[in-house]
């Protein structure tokens, strides 16, 4: 008889543990892929899209692999049709819109119900949408009180329209977050009966266990005129721990008071506008809530953004977001007062409009909170004004924050200006050498948005733009970095660009790299063509260049 080698028990062992289910899942949870975030590093959103293949692969392997990797690549649809697409007669009509050809079978029904049973999240937002018809044939095979997907926690980018409340389908009683999408663009929507509808239905079909509920407008723009939903329909739901709703608010008193009865309310962010006859009310009011707040996002006007945070006056803000719209004097010290101790993350966003002297006066009670750790400055450029940040204001910022892993300065623009950006001035604008400071002082910077670089050389005698090979080599660990805007360099200057900033940021995460949308110099050229995308194809140029700047490095090394 022949020996067995001794490495056949062990062998054995290992398969026995890899055919044991709970094994099983406990290594496919190391490819969980995760919910889906454009805000994510790119290279975590690679990540992401490499998990989800590498489980769709290991359910091809074998019937021990099958279910345990599909359950949990199945746990986030990031569309409503690829779940759909289960079911065979499920099919795109002309083009356009998502059918069902025909009923669904028992068969067809039991194999959409083992992938439906798997869902813990589900994002519907879809560039084609769904027929109503089809929810109809899905009601027929649902079971009552259980919804289409019984185990559902998380539902995103719930589009709510009248002529599709077969959507209701996919409201569960296991849901905790859920993110309500109104089409303010429809007149029948700007009623609010249909919100309170539509939060009647959610109470009604009983979800105890809804921790976070968002409700929104379909392009998420504020509009004055739009949607004015009460807080008293909420007011049942006041054991969320996530209430945001972005469209306005009109506010009084006993509305505020309602929404401070939220005992355990952790993140609100909310559309305020304080009707008039109140505003001058230095009353304070006699409820106190607020005691487990830690993120708020205010959105409005600064009267109404100011009284807000006066009277309610929240003590443990970690983040806090305030969003102006109208001209007016911007931050009140006395709203960061009572966070101060224990706030780390401040944005802020306004038009140019709001600066008459300068972005650093603008931002001068913030610059006492010595332990924020995320700022982040949006400014949307408007009439023409001249870029409103100086070489001198980023030199003070520079100093004001020592603990920064995050900072933005982000230029935004209004539509139809024709100079949103004045040149003339770029001596005064922040020069390669500021930027250079700005990141030896701060060595811990994930995510760095700067608003403009001078490069031009019209009064620029920055050395680290005229020779490159001063910039210090920081081995700096920062993952993401944009310019917003960029002058017309050339395709020598864009070179020299991504040289300077490859040595200073040796470690940008360039993967999925998509352009985003930037400032623009004018709306129209001399000669009528279209220029709404140049800053936007600048800083393209010059990402191009980092990419065979690091593909070159990349290829020297491997060889």
């Amino acid at each position: 008889m022949s020996e067995i080698p001794d490495s056949q028990p062990a062998e054995s062992a290992a398969t026995r543990a890899l055919l044991c289910p709970e094994i099983l899942i406990e290594i496919f949870k190391h490819l969980t892929p995760g919910s889906p975030n454009k805000y994510a590093l790119p290279r975590l959103r690679a990540r992401r899209r490499e998990n989800q293949k590498a489980l769709a692969r290991a359910a091809c392997v074998c019937r021990a692999f099958s279910e345990p990797a599909l359950d949990i690549l199945w746990r986030v649809v990031d569309c409503l049709p690829d779940l759909l697409c289960v079911l065979p007669s499920f099919t795109l009509h002309n083009k356009k819109t998502y059918v069902l050809t025909r009923d669904i079978s028992d068969e067809e029904w039991a194999r959409f119900q083992d992938y439906a049973r798997c869902v813990r999240e589900l994002y519907t937002a879809s560039s084609k949408p769904v027929s109503s018809s089809v929810y109809m044939f899905l009601a027929k095979h649902c079971q009552n009180g259980q919804g289409l997907l019984p185990q559902l926690q998380t539902l995103d980018s719930f589009c709510v329209r009248p002529n599709e409340l077969g959507k209701i389908l996919l409201l569960t009683p296991t849901l905790r977050r859920l993110v309500l999408v109104m089409d303010s663009c429809r007149r029948e929507i700007e009623d609010p009966v249909v919100i309170r509808t539509i939060l009647q239905m959610i109470q009604d079909i009983a979800i105890p266990r809804l921790e976070s509920l968002r409700v929104s407008p379909v392009d998420n723009y504020l509009r004055p005129e739009g949607l004015n939903p009460e807080i008293t329909p909420y007011v049942q739901l006041a054991h969320l721990q996530e209430l945001e709703l972005i469209s306005q608010c009109v506010l009084d008193k006993p509305m505020l008071e309602e929404l401070l009865g939220f005992p355990v309310l952790r993140k609100l962010a909310i559309a305020v506008k304080i009707t008039p006859e109140i505003l001058d009310d230095d009353a304070p009011l006699p409820a106190q809530g607020f005691k487990a707040l830690r993120d708020l996002t205010v959105v409005g006007r600064t009267d109404s953004v100011t009284k807000f945070l006066q009277w309610t006056s929240p003590s443990s803000l970690e983040k806090l977001a305030l969003k102006y719209s109208n001209r007016a004097q911007l931050i009140d010290s006395r709203v960061l007062e009572a966070s101060a101790q224990s706030l780390r993350q401040l944005e802020l966003a306004f038009t140019s409009d709001c600066l008459p002297n300068g972005l650093l006066d603008a931002l001068r009670p913030a610059l006492e909170l010595q332990a924020l750790t995320h700022v982040v400055v949006k400014i949307r450029v408007e009439d023409g004004d001249s870029l409103p940040v100086t070489n001198s204001d980023m030199r003070t910022l520079a100093d004001a924050w020592p603990h920064l892993v995050h900072f933005e300065v982000n230029i935004d623009e209004i539509e139809d200006e024709d100079e949103v950006i004045d040149q003339d001035d770029a001596p005064v604008y922040p020069s390669p050498g500021d930027l250079v400071a700005f990141a030896e002082r701060h060595p811990h910077l994930v995510r760095l948005v700067w608003p403009y670089l001078s490069t031009n050389g019209n009064g620029n005698d920055d050395p680290h733009w005229r020779t490159p090979g001063t910039v210090p080599a920081l081995n700096h660990g920062l993952q993401v970095f944009r310019l917003c805007l960029v002058a017309d360099l050339g395709s020598q200057g864009y070179r020299q660009l991504a040289m300077f900033l490859d040595r200073l940021f040796p470690s940008l995460d360039l993967s999925g790299f998509c352009c985003p949308r930037g400032a623009k110099s004018s709306e129209d050229d001399s000669d009528g063509s279209d220029t709404s995308e140049r800053e936007y194809g600048h800083w393209c140029d010059v990402v191009q260049m980092l990419l065979a700047i690091r593909f070159g490095r990349e290829t020297a090394v491997a060889y």
